[in-house]
């Protein structure tokens, strides 16, 4: 039957799924020294596209934009962490006395709301600095515009990004079982549908795409 056959559809699964266990594994890997998480995530949207387009070996893309991109995406990863840091903790710092103060739960309000919108723009920059050579500035305003112009498609894969972190906000208890599928499949899967948004439904409305990237 063709249904088991190397070009039918068991054994295509099989293939994405040995692809999706690959990239999870080398992004964990590489996240590790926690310098090289900007470059990791960077190489992991590159090569999910090219998984997408079904062009290469993942491994090989993986490395490749890796290795390409590594300078411009730590420059960008260690002021965001810092950033995102300060704000996590403005956030702390707020928090007891949000329920007795009113310019508590303002200043809450404002620093929670600005890290979210930042938070959900900023998921689009890797993703960018993968598909794209510009500089840091561009980068990183292309990023706002094009959040800002395709909205609902930019939210629903800067969820698939987050999915991890939400989830075991709302159900730590389930913390090492979502990690542990998080760090053997789930970093590919979710890194691959997102990718696929990006690609198809943002970056495509930006560009006339006229050879392969």
């Amino acid at each position: 039957m063709k249904v088991f056959e190397l070009d039918g559809p068991v054994y295509s699964i099989l293939n994405k799924i040995a692809d999706f266990l690959i990239l999870s594994i080398l992004y964990v890997i590489c996240c590790i020294p926690i310098i090289t998480i900007g470059a990791a995530t960077t190489a992991l949207s590159y090569a999910s596209i090219k998984l997408v387009h079904n062009e290469g070996y993942v491994a090989r893309n993986f490395f490749d934009s890796f290795r390409t991109n590594f300078r411009q995406a730590t420059c960008i990863w260690i002021p965001a962490i810092i950033f995102f840091g300060i704000m996590i903790l403005n956030i702390l710092f707020f928090l007891p006395d949000a329920q007795v103060s009113s310019s508590s739960q303002i200043f809450l309000v404002l620093n929670v709301t600005l890290l979210l919108i930042c938070a959900f723009i900023f998921a689009m920059v890797f993703p960018l600095l993968s598909r794209f050579q510009n500089t840091i500035l561009h980068t990183l305003t292309n990023a706002f515009i094009m959040t800002a112009r395709r909205l609902p498609w930019a939210l629903t894969a800067s969820l698939l990004v987050y999915l991890p972190a939400i989830i075991i906000f709302f159900f730590p208890v389930f913390a090492v079982y979502i990690l542990a599928f998080w760090c053997i499949l789930g970093f590919g899967i979710f890194s691959y549908l997102a990718a696929y948004i990006y690609d198809k439904k943002i970056f495509s409305q930006f560009i006339q795409i006229t050879e392969p990237f």
